[in-house]
């Protein structure tokens, strides 16, 4: 199995993530080991040398990920991170006792394939596909309208993202998964 090639540093919520991701990806991962990122003053400086070309985060899609999204974003600057979700896939972790809070795998009990394909659009060149903005979600009913909400919802289940993400993470990822065109013939699909 040949692994993708990925230039950016990967960081990764724990050590599980870490060893899941070295089987798939050639290139430089970190884990954070999970919310220690928020008192770990070391850590973050070494995050913050590491991350003047770019990082790829890449946590799971629960809530604690989205925290640690946050707040890497607000450290290391949102410009410099793109940001791979992993769809939301019911399920527990071998490893483990019983499944998460939210009852979805982590990154460590996703699919090689899952994996694979989340990381593919990252292994050359500038992430951002498109230039999808707020005034294109208003007129596409996904926010700010009735039923915007129910619509987002719809969305970010297909994309297999946790539904409390803010619209500037939907944004994001939007713009770093598809060309204005592929967005477009997403709507045809009337989500």
């Amino acid at each position: 199995m040949s692994k993708l090639k990925i230039d950016r540093l990967i960081i990764v919520e724990g050590k599980y993530d870490k060893v899941r991701l070295e089987n798939i990806v050639d290139a430089p991962i970190i884990d954070i080991n999970g919310f220690n990122i928020f008192k770990d003053e070391k850590l973050k400086d070494t995050l913050k040398s590491l991350s003047e070309n770019g990082v790829i985060v890449l946590t799971d899609s629960d809530t604690a990920g989205y925290r640690i999204r946050v707040y890497l974003s607000k450290i290391l600057g949102g410009d410099k991170i793109t940001d791979v979700f992993v769809p939301q896939i019911p399920g527990k972790e071998s490893r483990k006792r019983a499944a998460s809070a939210e009852g979805y795998l982590g990154v460590e009990g996703i699919s090689d394939d899952v994996l694979k394909d989340c990381l593919k659009n990252y292994c050359s060149g500038n992430p951002m596909r498109s230039d999808i903005d707020t005034a294109d979600l208003y007129e596409l009913g996904y926010i700010g309208r009735p039923g915007s909400r129910q619509k987002k919802n719809a969305l970010l289940k297909h994309l297999g993202v946790q539904s409390n993400i803010s619209n500037k993470f939907l944004l994001k990822i939007i713009n770093q998964k598809y060309t204005r065109a592929e967005f477009a013939d997403l709507q045809k699909d009337d989500i």
